[in-house]
């Protein structure tokens, strides 16, 4: 057994004196009962994980995605049809695959399609 010096302030002074008047116990019995109550306490409670805490924020209705993280493919088409126009979508052979920084900017490209040519 080991001896430990705890300081009480005025509040927790009053408690314990109340707690040994209620109950009959030494100081030493009801610290130790206290303190067997707290453990038995926080045994009961379910640990706060990280995803407890991010399932509790509010994050509001999000960013500007277009589409979320795992269809990127979706939300690639979907941004080059906002931009470019209906054309993006109906060419039957994708021109835009055989775009490279280097030679021509998506704008040229979509010039040289059929269907924004006759604009």
């Amino acid at each position: 057994m080991s001896v430990r010096t705890v300081r009480l302030d005025d509040e927790a002074e009053q408690a314990l004196a109340h707690i040994i008047d209620r109950t009959g116990l030494s100081r030493t019995e009801a610290l130790k009962q206290g303190l067997l109550a707290l453990r038995a306490h926080l045994a009961q409670q379910a640990p706060c994980r990280p995803y407890d805490i991010y399932a509790a924020l509010d994050l509001g209705p999000g960013g500007t995605a277009i589409a979320p993280s795992t269809d990127t493919r979706r939300g690639v088409r979907e941004a080059l049809r906002r931009k470019l126009g209906r054309c993006f979508s109906s060419t039957p052979d994708p021109w835009w695959r055989s775009l490279t920084r280097k030679t021509r900017s998506t704008r040229a490209a979509a010039r040289s399609c059929a269907r924004c040519a006759r604009r």
